[in-house]
């Protein structure tokens, strides 16, 4: 699913609202899964069989591939590596997932409309730093 979200002609802001949907409400279809992933997996890999981690590898690779890829089509800036983006657009994701796992903090609404404005707000915020708008 990562990897034919990645490979497909929609443009970076498309294929991260997809994959943002994806991790975000992961802990809703598998809440055992994710409580894993955020207590186990992220801490030690010894926990870990190694599909998990090369799952988590291929998200992490298709990240960075879908801003290379809006870098190259003039889509997000191309003066930021996009290895260190890929890290900063999924630890972002991986802090709101946590929040869910802890109770911390709640994402707006169960609903479709309210999951997809929330998916929205966050790529927007986080490529409102990538963005070629605006800038000279």
């Amino acid at each position: 699913m990562v990897d034919g979200i990645s490979a497909g002609s929609q443009p970076a802001s498309e294929k991260l609202r997809q994959l943002a949907a994806i991790v975000l409400f992961s802990y809703r279809r598998r809440p055992e899964w994710v409580k894993v992933l955020v207590f186990e997996i992220q801490r030690t890999s010894r926990f870990s069989e190694p599909e998990q981690i090369e799952a988590v590898g291929r998200l992490f690779r298709a990240v960075a591939r879908i801003v290379r890829v809006g870098q190259d089509a003039g889509e997000l800036r191309n003066d930021l590596d996009a290895d260190l983006v890929c890290l900063a657009f999924i630890g972002a994701l991986e802090t709101m997932i946590t929040s869910q796992v802890l109770g911390v903090m709640r994402l707006p609404g169960e609903s479709q409309a309210a999951d997809d404005r929330t998916v929205r707000t966050v790529v927007e915020l986080f490529l409102g730093g990538l963005g070629t708008r605006g800038r000279s």
